[in-house]
């Protein structure tokens, strides 16, 4: 198996309980059942709060381009042409309130007031490629509008497309890493983006703050871990965000998660958890394309954010990312 170092070395964002040994199916989680415990996004086993030190340090990894350099497969997905052939869409008993017929943004997802979706669909890397990545980076251009307003409840935002493997073609009953179903090593994981208020993110950033839900074998919930990115956005602009995940050697706690914002890196984390040893075939089952206004809160307001373009990079083998 090929092993490539791409990034140099540097300090580690991470947070307690983020390290630790440790596709079929068309059902997702009713609105009631997603990820609704508001206060299970900072909670610790012992029920304390859990939020990001506000001592640790994002630290500047280079390497980028070099990254991406190196990925075997690339693809291009414009949200002006054929992106409806290419994702899969689950929940035919809720509105999926996707808008692409704008003259000034490609793709815009739309909640009314007090409504959970947005959106959510899959792209299924087998399905599309041929293959399970073991590694993947998303890059795509986001805008909040200006006005954005955020639930007063929970963190009070959104959750954003992110990469996931939590089919693995198991019964519902079975799977992991989504919907409060912890991740096990055995049956699945996810990282998914979301955006929270300023006060639910320990260095205050907004007007926009961003951070990752990770579901993974060591995580200190069944609700994984919420570790902030240190880059906010501002409403009204376009960014690029883009995300790396690796997943683990099996049995070892050595999955990555990289994040950046307009090019800075934001958050940086390489330790870990997806799968044992025996699970290898859990790797990047789907882009999971989901844009849900919670938790359990809903939109205050009728709104939207408008997304651009998707790029995609992919490792059918682990690269072994090193930081």
């Amino acid at each position: 198996m090929r092993r490539r170092t791409f990034l140099a070395a540097a300090s580690v964002t991470a947070l307690a309980g983020c390290s630790g040994p440790g596709s079929d199916g068309e059902s997702e989680p009713s609105p009631e059942e997603a990820d609704s415990d508001d206060d299970a996004y900072d909670a610790d086993p012992d029920g304390d709060a859990y939020d990001a030190d506000p001592e640790l340090t994002y630290e500047d990894v280079p390497g980028l381009d070099e990254l991406v350099d190196t990925a075997d497969q690339y693809d291009y997905l414009p949200f002006d042409d054929g992106w409806d052939e290419q994702f899969t869409v689950f929940y035919d008993d809720y509105d999926q309130r996707i808008e692409d017929d704008h003259s000034d943004v490609a793709f815009r997802v739309t909640w009314p007031a007090d409504d959970l979706y947005g959106v959510t669909m899959d792209l299924f890397m087998e399905e599309l490629y041929g293959f399970e990545p073991e590694a993947a980076h998303l890059r795509t251009w986001v805008r909040f509008p200006e006005g954005w307003e955020f639930h007063e409840d929970g963190l009070g935002g959104t959750k954003l497309p992110g990469f996931a493997s939590r089919f693995n073609g198991l019964d519902e009953a079975d799977q992991g890493g989504w919907g409060g179903r912890a991740a096990d090593g055995t049956n699945g994981w996810s990282a998914r983006l979301f955006n929270c208020r300023p006060d639910r993110h320990p260095e205050g950033a907004g007007p926009i703050a961003l951070g990752t839900q990770i579901y993974h074998a060591d995580a200190a919930s069944e609700y994984g871990d919420h570790p902030r990115w240190s880059d906010p956005l501002e409403a009204g602009a376009w960014h690029q965000l883009d995300q790396f995940v690796e997943v683990n050697e099996a049995g070892e706690p050595d999955g990555t998660f990289l994040g950046w914002v307009d090019g800075e890196l934001s958050i940086a984390i390489d330790d870990l958890y997806m799968r044992d040893p025996g699970y290898e075939d859990i790797a990047v089952e789907s882009l999971w394309f989901v844009c849900y206004f919670g938790g359990d809160w809903g939109s205050p307001v009728d709104q939207h954010v408008d997304f651009d373009d998707l790029q995609l990079w992919l490792w059918p083998e682990r690269p072994n990312v090193t930081l």
